[in-house]
């Protein structure tokens, strides 16, 4: 991925890490030496882009700090307190936090797939992957399926109806809401980052129609990732 995918990263400050790289960075304080702000290399930190020099995420967060600390004047050039520091083994972080955090700096993830996480509380609640949805369901048939908002359409021409792609670990399906569901349930719809709904599934259609759902409190599990501190699901 590029540069671009970084949110809050201007093209000016990554132009300033380019043109001053002659050899490869080899540490953080190397990009801080060449110009490189302090907050650019704090959203670099936060999309972990520093893997290459064997940093994840929460030891690369840990050593931003210490470039306040950086010598200048006389004492320019030399070793800063910081490096006197005892090195401490930080906790590494799970899976989970790594998603989390790669959502919130890049608005996706290429280690793990959130829904993935609370696969075995959803089969509990009997949701279907979505890719058993699209390859292994009989039309008409009544089921629930859940995952990311990935887009929400609804033409002026379609009479009312909202058309949504909803994705999951295992790929994605369309979603049909009719405009009697979609007004009553227009806030949650629009809204939510994360659906769980119930339906009829069309095969013939590759679509998923919408039933009469009842807003419930479901998934609260790391809801976090949304920053969402409501009802986000509809089933």
């Amino acid at each position: 991925m590029g540069f671009r995918q970084v949110k809050g990263l201007r093209q000016e400050d990554i132009q300033v890490l380019l043109e001053k790289k002659g050899e490869e960075y080899s540490s953080i304080s190397q990009l801080s030496d060449s110009g490189v702000s302090q907050a650019t290399i704090e959203q670099l930190t936060d999309a972990d882009a520093f893997r290459s020099m064997n940093l994840d995420r929460r030891a690369a967060l840990w050593e931003v700090p210490a470039l306040n600390d950086k010598p200048i004047g006389l004492f320019e050039g030399q070793p800063s307190e910081s490096t006197k520091e005892p090195q401490i083994q930080l906790p590494y972080m799970t899976p989970g936090e790594h998603v989390v955090q790669d959502y919130a700096s890049i608005g996706l993830s290429l280690k793990a797939h959130p829904v993935g996480f609370i696969r075995e509380k959803l089969s509990m609640l009997h949701v279907l992957p979505t890719k058993k949805v699209n390859t292994d369901v009989q039309e008409g048939r009544l089921i629930k399926v859940a995952g990311l908002v990935l887009v929400r359409q609804r033409p002026g021409t379609a009479g009312g109806v909202c058309f949504i792609t909803i994705e999951d670990e295992t790929g994605f399906t369309n979603l049909v809401v009719f405009e009697t569901l979609f007004d009553k349930y227009r806030k949650e719809i629009l809204q939510a980052r994360l659906l769980m709904v119930e339906g009829r599934s069309s095969v013939r259609a590759w679509s998923f129609t919408l039933l009469s759902p009842a807003a419930s409190t479901c998934l609260n599990y790391y809801r976090s990732w949304y920053n969402i501190n409501k009802r986000i699901c509809l089933y």
